[in-house]
């Protein structure tokens, strides 16, 4: 009897999502190891810039940052077009697989060589940008995409801090640590390219007829017809673009310092113990993945997209009054940083796919969302890449010691809360009354797909 329901369930689209989050999730476990490494190798030194020491640990968050976020330009042409969705599963494998080797591969031969090592990051994490996009495409325009964008936040939240505990416990074990990041990325990468190809063989590897009926057809758009999208939509896009920009730049900043903002807000004179950073992100990953799951229930894709932005807007509200009553002292640093994260990823979630799949379903539109997600990682890149920048130039130092970078580390980071948290909520403002404005009162969502419009401004 369980045979049917189990064959039921290898021929639905949840599978098929589940399949690709899984995928995309375990490329996690060969991005974040190389910042678990031991102190005497993220210490060894690179040179000097401006005057300036950087140590291998800072080359990586540099590589790191300028590999995602340079890579979102040519990923916008490449990976929304309809070169890419004719030869799906050979990109994406060939990126799982390249950002791996050379990620792994680099640290585990050049040692002694930091600069190669750097070098190497940065062309991994350069490929690995692609990777979201790309997958998000296996997702989008779906009746189900919130509920699959749901189970895909959910792990790819949960995935960095297991990454990084499971890659310090392998290190911890005696495992050698040049060795540590090609390991874990061989077993991890065999299995996400497995769950990719058996997602991809799916015979609903494609939104079904019904989906297209609901959310509108899906495919890859030129690079003019992305151009003129933008421009009959600009305010609108702008202010999204523009609110996912800041809170991914927090995001970043939060997930390459964390150490030294975890050890300040807890009041601790060293970083506090493995399992806290294992378990700090899990409240967020679970209320990211219900508060996406509580938009499936709208059938009116203009009602959802409107619904999702009160939603960020509520979230970017908790940061805001989270950070003030941890300023004054009305809350501990320990609530201070669960809640961090659970208004940070309930924003994000919202934010980094299922408002732009709601946007164009609502806009009546007949192509990708992807290269919106593309932009608005780049722009997010943006910001943190200045703000490495201006960690690593031109911030005055006050003295050594861990606290005292931890305690420099937390003011910078509140800063950036509160501009970050204002700007956010004036865009969401202003982005709600102009597709209110613009998109007017829900369509009938039976709408057939000859109604559909192609992805171009007129």
């Amino acid at each position: 009897d369980g045979m049917p329901c189990f064959k039921g369930w290898t021929n639905s689209a949840e599978y098929v999502g589940t399949l690709v989050a899984i995928s995309y999730s375990l490329s996690y476990w060969w991005r974040t190891p190389i910042f678990v490494l031991p102190p005497h190798v993220l210490q060894q030194h690179i040179g000097s810039i401006f005057g300036k020491d950087l140590d291998l640990q800072t080359g990586f968050s540099l590589a790191y940052t300028l590999g995602f976020g340079l890579a979102k330009p040519p990923g916008v042409v490449f990976m929304t077009g309809q070169k890419f969705r004719d030869n799906r599963l050979p990109v994406l494998v060939s990126l799982l697989i390249g950002s791996m080797l050379f990620e792994g591969a680099g640290i585990r031969f050049f040692p002694h060589v930091p600069w190669a090592q750097v070098v190497c990051v940065f062309i991994s994490t350069f490929m690995q940008s692609w990777l979201y996009g790309g997958m998000f495409s296996y997702l989008e325009g779906r009746g189900t995409t919130e509920v699959l964008l749901a189970v895909m936040t959910f792990l790819f939240i949960f995935a960095g801090p297991a990454s990084r505990a499971t890659a310090r416990w392998v290190v911890e074990s005696g495992f050698p640590a040049t060795n540590m990041p090609l390991a874990s990325g061989l077993v991890a990468c065999f299995i996400s390219v497995v769950c990719l190809v058996v997602a991809d063989r799916s015979p609903l590897s494609s939104p079904s007829a019904d989906d297209i009926s609901q959310r509108g057809a899906r495919k890859g758009s030129s690079i003019h017809e992305k151009i003129e999208f933008m421009g009959q939509y600009t305010l609108g896009v702008a202010c999204m673009v523009g609110s996912l920009a800041l809170l991914a730049a927090l995001r970043s900043y939060r997930d390459f310092y964390g150490q030294d903002i975890f050890t300040s807000a807890l009041g601790l004179t060293a970083p506090p113990p493995s399992l806290f950073f294992f378990l700090v992100d899990l409240p967020g990953s679970l209320c990211s993945c219900l508060s996406i799951l509580f938009f499936k229930r709208f059938v009116h894709n203009s009602s959802a997209l409107l619904a999702m932005m009160t939603v960020a807007g509520l979230s970017v509200l908790g940061l805001l009054g989270s950070t003030l009553l941890f300023q004054c002292a009305a809350i501990s640093g320990q609530w201070w940083c669960v809640l961090v994260g659970l208004c940070i990823y309930v924003g994000y979630g919202i934010m980094s796919g299922p408002w732009y799949d709601r946007m164009v379903g609502a806009t009546g539109i007949n192509g990708t969302c992807t290269f919106l997600i593309f932009i608005s990682d780049g722009s997010g890149y943006v910001g943190t890449i200045m703000l490495l920048i201006y960690e690593t130039f031109f911030k005055a130092k006050h003295g050594p010691g861990l606290a005292r970078a931890s305690e420099d580390r937390l003011g910078m980071f509140l800063t950036f809360i509160y501009l970050c948290c204002i700007l956010i909520l004036v865009m969401l403002l202003i982005g709600s009354s102009y597709f209110k404005r613009v998109l007017g009162p829900p369509s009938d969502p039976s709408t057939s797909a000859e109604e559909v419009r192609p992805l171009r401004g007129s």
